[in-house]
Order: C-alpha cells, then structure tokens, then sequence
C-alpha cells in the first residue's frame, strides 16, 4: 500500500485535469465538504472531488491484510446566468455532455498506486443541488483499498 492514504485523490484530480481542456473545464477544486461547494466554485464549468470517507469491507478483522472502500465524490458545477429556478434546461445541456465524460474517464479507472484497486460508481450518497443559474451534480465511486 501505498503510504498516502489520499493519494486516489491526487489521482483522480490528475486523470480530470490530463484528459479535459482548459476550455471545457476551468477548474478543478478539493474542499472538505459537499456544503462547502457553492462556496469554492468561483469558475465555471469545474469539477470538485472530495474525500467522503471509508466504508468497511465484509471481511474486515479477519486476517493481517484488512480492505476497506475509500468512497470519493466528483462534483460537477456549472454556472449559467439563463437557467432560472422554472427554467433549467440550458444548465442541463452544458452539464450532459460533461458527466458523460467524467464518468468515461473514472468508471473502471486504475491509479495504478499499491494496495488499491480500480474506481467504480456506486450510489451517491448526496444530491445534487442548485439555486437561480448554479448547479451540481455529484457522481460518487468507491476504490477498494489493502492495509
């Protein structure tokens, strides 16, 4: 195992960041917290990717080598003047064609780091959310992890 325990992160960050444009996404932010968000978020479209914590293995305790799913949540935010509380269309299609590569590029990814294995999506555990011309839409995927 490697001896950062973040280092998926660093991994995930740097996966977004080599494989979109600076004109397709602007930012790509680590705060703590899915509330803090809208807060971060000064550019749009970015992407936040958030540590949510481990969730335990079935077979945790029963023997020297233990696994546990380190869950990590992107979050896509998009800032469009035009979408209003009645009218969320456009945010929609700016959004759809993002995710779509987002979850190409981390469905199945591998960070290639010892003692983990590859991303996969499970259900977010947060929704998304949105207030006049903002949104963001968390995708949440779990790594299992060797200790």
């Amino acid at each position: 195992m490697t001896d950062q325990y973040f280092a998926v992160g660093d991994a995930i960050v740097g996966q977004i960041r080599s494989n979109f444009s600076d004109d397709e996404l602007i930012a790509i932010y680590t705060p703590f917290d899915i509330d803090d968000v809208a807060q971060v978020v000064n550019a749009s479209p970015s992407v936040c990717v958030i540590y949510l914590g481990d969730r335990a293995a079935d077979d945790t305790g029963r023997g020297k080598v233990v696994s546990a799913y380190q869950q990590w949540l992107v979050v896509l935010a998009i800032h469009d003047a035009s979408a209003q509380l009645e009218y969320t269309d456009s945010i929609r299609k700016k959004a759809s064609p993002l995710l779509v590569k987002l979850l190409q590029l981390l469905q199945g990814f591998n960070p290639e780091l010892s003692g983990f294995r590859e991303l996969h999506r499970v259900t977010a555990t947060v929704r998304g959310g949105s207030s006049a011309g903002f949104a963001y839409f968390p995708l949440m995927f779990e790594i299992q992890m060797f200790t």
